[in-house]
């Protein structure tokens, strides 16, 4: 039987332990803000344990955590795969208002489904 790998062992810890309560809740926020805000932003969860590569490139050292990737020249072309991303910290009220002000302050575009 093989030895379990370091980062398998830290993998299975961190599965096991980053269910808090505050993870439940950015959970709702984010399927609220998605919901209010599709088509025009997406709101994607990564979860750092099955993508462990994406979330170290990140140097963030809390769990869970808001980043926000805005394109201002959206593509209309399919056959374009890369896309050129500002990665903009995110450090506001974790709600659909928080995201709401931090959206006007950035100049998204977007308009509300709700």
């Amino acid at each position: 039987m093989m030895n379990e790998s370091f980062l398998d062992r830290m993998v299975s810890q961190l599965r096991s332990t980053c269910k808090c309560t505050y993870t439940h809740h950015l959970d709702k926020v984010l399927e609220e803000a998605a919901a209010t805000f599709y088509p025009h932003i997406k709101f994607v969860r990564v979860e750092c344990p099955k993508y462990p590569g994406f979330c170290l490139t990140r140097q963030r050292n809390e769990y869970p955590f808001v980043e926000v990737f805005y394109n201002p020249e959206q593509s209309v072309d399919p056959n374009i795969t890369k896309y050129s991303v500002k990665v903009l910290p995110f450090n506001y009220d974790q709600s659909v208002y928080g995201f709401r002000e931090y959206f006007k302050k950035h100049g998204f575009k977007y308009s509300e489904t709700n």
